[in-house]
């Protein structure tokens, strides 16, 4: 609770049969609960919240995205203010001419959130690893290692994510994975070696790479500002 109260979080509470009053919900963004201690705002944010995104979208079942999640919106404290309602906190309704030349600005941190995610998400349709009943199995690689190894008939993906902000090196010796795994999300290709992982840093490694896995997804048009 102190951490959501730094981050500029409300804390609701209830009142109990016995008179007393217990904690019962945390008012605050996503974007901003996990943003790191004294860096809201920064690209190293961006890079913390989009990691937590990665593993929702590599668990089993239908992942679900809050609108404001996607468009990377911090926390509204104005409306909290006027409204009197912590809840407030969450439900900004933003101009669209605000957002869309946020959204234009690659330095806003709107930008660095809301286009990597539509990639991430267009991105994960493609994977029949990660169609809702495809085989699931968590692995116990590292304390700092969140990683699932999702499978279907023809695909199998090893989805890593390091949960700290500090490099990860994994010893080959600790790693049950076959050489020459693609990095659906960079690109890149483990070859058996030792396998790194900066801060917040994931991986969507996957085995027999098809065709469409060499390319980036393709995007729909974002419409962008309309007119002059």
């Amino acid at each position: 609770m102190a951490a959501v109260l730094r981050r500029g979080g409300r804390i609701s509470s209830r009142h109990q049969p016995n008179g007393k009053e217990s904690p019962y919900e945390l008012n605050i963004t996503y974007l901003d609960a996990l943003a790191p201690s004294g860096r809201r705002g920064t690209a190293a944010h961006a890079v913390r919240f989009l990691a937590s995104q990665a593993i929702q979208y590599a668990l089993p079942g239908v992942p679900a995205t809050y609108i404001h999640s996607l468009l990377g919106s911090r926390n509204w404290s104005a409306g909290v203010r006027a409204t009197g309602r912590p809840r407030s906190i969450n439900r900004q309704k933003p101009s669209l001419e605000a957002v869309l030349a946020e959204l234009e600005d690659a330095r806003s941190l709107r930008a660095q959130i809301f286009h990597p995610y539509r990639r991430l998400i267009a991105l994960r349709r493609r994977q029949p690893a990660f169609h809702p009943n495809a085989g699931c199995t968590a692995l116990e690689i590292s304390p700092r290692l969140f990683a699932l190894r999702r499978e279907a008939a023809h695909q199998t993906i090893w989805a890593l994510t390091n949960i700290s902000p500090r490099p990860l090196v994994l010893d080959r010796r600790r790693l049950d994975l076959p050489p020459g795994l693609l990095d659906l999300w960079t690109g890149a290709t483990w070859k058996g070696g030792s396998l790194r992982l900066e801060g917040h840093q994931f991986m969507w490694l996957v085995d027999r790479p098809r065709k469409e896995d060499a390319d980036p997804p393709a995007l729909e048009a974002f419409p962008g500002r309309q007119g002059p």
